[in-house]
């Protein structure tokens, strides 16, 4: 939101594709004005939709936090599922607490829950989130104002308190993914009551600004870890030399400072068959280049799937199994030998990179390249391992940008084909251009923004460990920060706070300036660095998912990889453990089961069903207890 010199634009980096968007710090538009396009899992039909499920709606308000009766309401969408309970009052309630999408999404792709529920003789609730699908409230003003966590945990105690569970006679499990895995976390430590456990998926609990402090760059770091992997990543028999990592960071010097001369520019348009020439300092081909990396890593699933491109394309179209070590090994050539040498000192970006029988030779220091090679731009762009380079380049990333499989040149404005605009762009054109009129301002932000944008205003959440790349552990150039940013206070440090967008006055930001150190947040939830008075939560984390750098641990993995510590580690005596999936991508575990499985997803579903099993009979034997 404002402009790019605006503190707010940092909020809630949620995801890769959001980065490479000006002014906006969410995840992109997932939805229509229509009904919700329904992502489906691509290695096999759901065996469970919404169709399976009876749905209604519970009233719930707008503010819990006022006297009864005070506040606005509106009707909370749920779903239940009861055919394999054996008593709808006692059994066990499996409980998805939903989060920044329709709940379709979550029904259809959450396969841990169905698969676990007739072991346990479970009831399946699926709860969405306010401001996502058809949960929207009808306000005119301040309408945006109510989408927090704090309002959406409530709701969910609410409908457990007074519906689903009025006697707390059934233990309650509740599961989420990313975000969901943060609000199933926070679930269970604020309403220890109404909820026995939780499985919190790939959830960035401790990626807040304190403890992620020096970890700015740590989620490209993740992505390094996961490009240097053979395909497939779990096979242990793949040797083969690999220079995926060592390429992509030679290819980006060498497009900025083929870009500066015409010829060169129309070198780079060819190669990378762009639609338009190339007209620019080569900078929109190397954010395009860059953008795709982390929304790769975060679908580091064995199989074709959606759920990825849907989230951010609003597109049912399938990334391949394994997309990031595809992108090196099958779609491209990425990962082969193409002459780049290395010398120097890249850990602090001043090193040197030759570019094998073309003669060049460029010098990179920090943000600046520069060449002292004598060898003529024509013998550079005939030369095959340049070409080999830059044409490998341009072949991993159409996994992405060709993932219609239809696209026959392509334009370095989009992030993807067709994207859709940011939503503070989208917003500010649709109130200028369609209506004054409050309750429509409202209603169409609602349905553009859903729920996320307006948490990440109300609540001030920031995740620094994707707030930078190019600092010298990672493949990205040029560096996003001057050479003296270490840490996220650096960064803070050069920017002017400001409110989040509200033209009309009509959405209810807050108009003070905007929180960089989401003070409230940790005072209401922790920094997910002390655990002790909590219990019966899984932090699981897969180490292909970029997310994983927020992670919950007792020792974190990423500070001195690669990890090769325990799969469970216990963060408290009170079964409070992380869980850690050496070939998990973003909450692989929460999905359904497959033949294609690594031995770590299979191994982590295991653990969890065993985990979840003893909270279950805790919580009957303790019920029992009382009732003697």
């Amino acid at each position: 939101f404002r402009s790019s010199t605006s503190l707010v634009l940092l909020l809630c980096a949620i995801s890769g594709a959001a980065q490479r968007v000006k002014n906006y710090g969410g995840r992109l538009s997932r939805r229509s004005m229509g009904a919700p396009l329904v992502p489906i899992i691509d290695h096999s039909d759901p065996p469970f939709t919404i169709e399976n499920m009876t749905c209604d709606f519970f009233t719930q308000p707008l503010n819990h936090f006022v006297p009864r009766g005070r506040s606005p309401s509106y009707k909370q969408r749920y779903c239940v599922f009861e055919d394999f309970a054996t008593d709808n009052t006692t059994s066990p309630i499996l409980f998805y607490v939903g989060n920044e999408s329709p709940i379709e999404n979550y029904i259809n792709h959450t396969g841990l829950m169905w698969e676990l529920a007739p072991k346990l003789k479970a009831r399946v609730v699926f709860a969405e989130h306010r401001y996502e699908g058809k949960s929207l409230p009808n306000v005119t003003s301040d309408c945006l104002s109510y989408a927090s966590i704090i309002q959406a945990l409530a709701d969910y105690a609410k409908i457990l308190d007074e519906l689903l569970n009025p006697h707390n006679e059934a233990p309650v499990i509740a599961f989420g993914g990313s975000y969901g895995g943060m609000l199933a976390g926070w679930f269970r430590m604020k309403y220890p009551h109404l909820v026995a456990g939780a499985i919190a998926a790939s959830a960035p609990s401790a990626g807040f600004p304190q403890p992620a402090m020096n970890k700015i760059d740590w989620a490209n770091r993740v992505l390094v870890a996961g490009l240097g992997k053979q395909y497939p990543p779990d096979d242990p028999t793949k040797q083969e030399p690999n220079e995926c990592p060592n390429n992509l960071l030679a290819a980006f010097p060498l497009i900025s400072w083929l870009a500066e001369t015409e010829d060169g520019r129309d070198f780079l348009s060819k190669t990378f068959l762009l639609c338009d020439p190339l007209d620019d300092d080569g900078s929109s081909l190397l954010t395009w280049a860059q953008a795709i990396w982390f929304d790769l890593a975060e679908g580091s699933f064995p199989y074709p799937s959606s759920y990825i491109p849907f989230s951010l394309l609003h597109k049912i179209v399938s990334l391949p199994p394994w997309p990031t070590q595809d992108a090196c090994w099958k779609s491209s050539s990425l990962h082969k030998d193409w002459g780049v040498q290395f010398s120097g000192n890249r850990s602090d970006v001043r090193y040197k990179v030759a570019y094998g029988d073309s003669g060049l030779a460029l010098d990179v220091d920090w943000d600046n390249v520069t060449s002292k090679s004598p060898t003529s731009l024509s013998s550079i762009m005939n030369s095959p391992q340049v070409v080999g380079l830059l044409s490998s380049v341009r072949d991993a990333v159409s996994i992405w940008y060709n993932i219609t499989k239809d696209v026959k040149c392509y334009d370095v404005s989009q992030a993807a084909p067709n994207l859709e605009m940011s939503h503070t762009a989208t917003m500010e054109s649709r109130r200028l251009r369609e209506t004054s009129d409050p309750g429509k301002i409202c209603q169409d932000a609602m349905h553009e923004m859903g729920s996320w944008s307006p948490l990440c205003c109300n609540d001030e959440l920031n995740l620094p460990m994707t707030f930078a790349r190019g600092l010298g552990a990672d493949f990205f150039w040029p560096p996003s920060h001057p050479r003296s940013v270490k840490t996220y206070k650096d960064i803070v440090e050069g920017l002017t706070p400001a409110p989040c967008y509200d033209p009309d006055g009509i959405y209810g930001f807050s108009k003070e300036p905007y929180d960089p150190w989401s003070t409230m947040l940790e005072t209401q939830y922790g920094s997910g660095e002390n655990m002790d008075g909590h219990s019966n939560i899984i932090f699981s984390n897969g180490l292909l998912d970029p997310w994983s750098a927020g992670g919950v641990y007792a020792e974190h993995p990423w500070n001195n990889p690669p990890y090769t510590g325990p799969v469970v580690q216990k963060i408290t005596d009170t079964d409070v453990i992380a869980l850690i999936i050496e070939h998990g991508g973003h909450h692989t575990d929460l999905m359904y089961s497959s033949d294609s499985d690594p031995a770590s997803v299979t191994k982590a579903r295991e653990i969890q069903h065993d985990y979840i099993s003893k909270w279950i009979k805790s919580f009957y034997e303790k019920t029992e207890g009382t009732n003697v």
